[in-house]
């Protein structure tokens, strides 16, 4: 977490993404939530941004007692103002029990009453006199005197054993192993690396997981918050293509600018889709005719239901039953179904056109493809589904014939041949037998 043992260790640990199984986790929590610990060495982070790809994030809050991060009351702010959980952390510089506690009280002065835990992190051998476990005892117990939240300790996978701390002080333990195999002790947060990628922030940031069954997002951060991330919402339900209604009581697009109402109570199609970390949706879509990005949880799905008065499922073959005109195969909407430009010619009563789809618009009417490409009404007033009977057709066998060959002749089976003709041997045809193929 120290941006200088990072550059030490960069060269030796081998820095890689876990691709375990997911997690079990409560009903009531966010399966797998996206985990960063932020300081100063990250900048100025776009938290606008950020919010939709975080669950919860870890903010360094001093390197000592006598230096404050940077971006502290900055990060803290913006994570309220965006409301990404997140608690804080210290880097351990304490040298002797008494020191521990003033940096104890130092964490706690600085945090916002708005994190939701603090952690003490223990990287290097600084005690001058005592020991590390006992200077660390002091940090923790100084901390719940001044606290009920939860204190967690980060430590070391390769000091673990040396700094021989007293674990079971702690309500969570946070180990960083950069590999695919999860750190050698018991921990329940495993920072996995040190070049995640997160929205909003420029460069590699360490990202971590949660891999105490017992301990899932919501015992961080609260059953409230946690429950609100995996609402029945979470991801939306979207996909590409669907036709939604923008709601009414939409008021700002995902970007943040306010919707207009001239386009609110209209139906639009997915263009496309992306899950997002916050708000009540989870997901955000591209809507078409708008090309803007809106929350999930302000449109609608809109469903078509069976229309009597049109075809809804292929009927191969129809017959005009009235005049009609042919629309071009991209004119399906209404706006442009009534364009003068897409229209593409116009057919008298009787004509008949092969059919080889439906196509229906963004309001769900359904639309008949043509073998050509173009569009033409679907509606049973102006065409009619054309019965056609498939005439008899027939084969003489030669000389040297078998029935796979016949079957294969016309573009038929076997089994069909047997069938038609009521054969109890396809090894035992004649010459000059006139056999039914369709």
């Amino acid at each position: 977490m120290n941006k200088t043992i990072k550059l030490l260790t960069a060269g030796v640990l081998a820095t890689g993404l876990f691709l375990g199984s997911a997690l079990t986790v409560s009903a009531n929590d966010i399966k797998n939530p996206k985990i960063a610990d932020v300081s100063e060495w990250q900048g100025n982070i776009n938290w606008s941004l950020a919010k939709d790809d975080l669950n919860m994030a870890i903010i360094r809050a001093q390197y000592g007692t006598n230096y404050k991060d940077k971006y502290l009351d900055r990060n803290q702010s913006e994570a309220i103002k965006h409301d990404v959980p997140f608690g804080t952390y210290a880097y351990a510089r304490y040298i002797n029990a008494a020191d521990a506690k003033t940096e104890a009280r130092a964490l706690y002065n600085r945090t916002s009453k708005s994190a939701k835990f603090y952690v003490i992190d223990v990287e290097e051998f600084t005690v001058t006199s005592g020991t590390m476990r006992e200077a660390t005892n002091a940090f923790v117990k100084e901390l719940r005197s001044l606290t009920d939240k939860k204190i967690g300790l980060y430590v070391g996978n390769h000091t673990y054993t040396q700094f021989n701390l007293d674990t079971s002080k702690f309500d969570f333990v946070w180990i960083p192993a950069y590999r695919t195999a999860a750190p050698d002790h018991k921990h329940d947060i495993w920072q996995y690396t040190d070049g995640g990628q997160v929205k909003g922030i420029t460069g590699g940031v360490d990202l971590n997981k949660l891999t105490n069954d017992a301990k899932p997002l919501s015992y961080y951060v609260g059953k409230t918050e946690a429950n609100e991330q995996a609402n029945d919402y979470t991801e939306g339900g979207y996909s590409v293509g669907q036709s939604v209604k923008l709601l009414n009581k939409a008021t700002h697009y995902h970007t943040g600018q306010k919707i207009d109402a001239s386009v609110k109570n209209k139906n639009y199609k997915v263009l496309e889709t992306k899950v997002i970390a916050q708000s009540h949706s989870k997901q955000a879509v591209l809507l078409s005719g708008i090309n803007s990005w809106v929350l999930a949880q302000d449109v609608a799905k809109v469903t078509a239901a069976a229309n009597d008065n049109y075809y809804n499922t292929n009927p191969k073959r129809v017959t005009l039953k009235k005049a009609s005109t042919l629309r071009k195969k991209n004119a399906q909407n209404g706006a442009d179904w009534d364009k003068q430009s897409n229209q593409v010619a116009s057919f008298k009563k009787g004509t008949e056109f092969v059919i080889t789809g439906i196509k229906k618009s963004s309001g769900g009417t359904p639309r008949l493809v043509t073998q050509s490409g173009h569009l033409l009404t679907a509606n049973k007033t102006y065409v009619q589904q054309t019965t056609t009977t498939v005439a008899k057709q027939y084969y003489t066998v030669k000389s040297g014939d078998n029935v796979e060959f016949i079957a294969k002749k016309h573009a038929t089976t076997t089994a069909k041949i047997k069938s038609l003709n009521k054969l109890s041997d396809v090894n035992k045809i004649y010459v000059d037998q006139k056999l039914q193929v369709k």
